[in-house]
């Protein structure tokens, strides 16, 4: 599902183009009703909130960790501090189900007080190759779209990792995730039969030289 802003968003030479952000942004907040969803760059350093510890980071790291709490404060319409737990996934203030992506020149952030999880996730167009693609895709995963399956089945399986994980605790890597994707919708179910909880459903699509996946339970 091609984005209808990308033929005037993204890369031009190296320079960023911040109507990328604008559109990714846009897209995933229309295939995500009832959340909010904001974008910043994370090659900039935005100010920190008490809590927000980047100690031992990189400045890279450091600068998208500040663009990712900076894009939540803007998806939430307020100043408040957004911590990293022990596990490191952010913490989130009571009530508010998050998730933030970050890759290549941009970073999205998407909010809900009505959703109980939403994943976000956000991969630079590229073929991963059929290596990586063999350590993603299982028997049970399903691809009808025109798309690289390896990056899309990632991608996808990135989202509905972060949308179940606050809820769950549970560490899923690509194998134990099926996942369908049909005419941009996608969704998943875990494969471990002793796992409990229905399908998470979600959406899929290129824009502005990335693939953008959201999943929500």
């Amino acid at each position: 599902m091609p984005c209808r802003a990308a033929g005037r968003c993204g890369w031009r030479g190296a320079a960023w183009m911040p109507e990328a952000g604008a559109a990714l942004a846009a897209l995933a907040g229309g295939w995500l009703p009832g959340c909010a969803v904001a974008w910043a760059d994370p090659a900039r350093a935005y100010p920190l909130l008490p809590g927000e510890d980047v100690t031992g980071m990189v400045p890279k790291r450091a600068a998208e960790f500040s663009a990712g709490r900076h894009a939540a404060r803007l998806a939430l319409g307020a100043a408040v501090a957004i911590p990293k737990g022990e596990d490191r996934a952010p913490v989130w203030p009571r009530g508010v189900a998050g998730s933030i992506t970050h890759a290549g020149g941009v970073c999205l952030a998407a909010v809900s007080h009505e959703r109980r999880g939403i994943g976000l996730d956000l991969e630079p167009l590229r073929a991963l190759g059929p290596e990586l693609t063999a350590l993603i895709q299982n028997e049970d995963d399903r691809m009808e779209d025109a798309g690289d399956p390896g990056l899309w089945l990632f991608c996808a399986k990135e989202a509905v990792y972060k949308a179940q994980y606050p809820l769950t605790r549970r560490i899923l890597g690509p194998e134990a995730l099926a996942v369908t994707i049909r005419g941009g919708h996608l969704t998943a179910r875990s494969r471990e039969p002793s796992a409990q909880g229905g399908q998470i459903a979600g959406r899929i699509g290129v824009c502005a030289g990335y693939v953008l996946a959201v999943a929500w339970l």
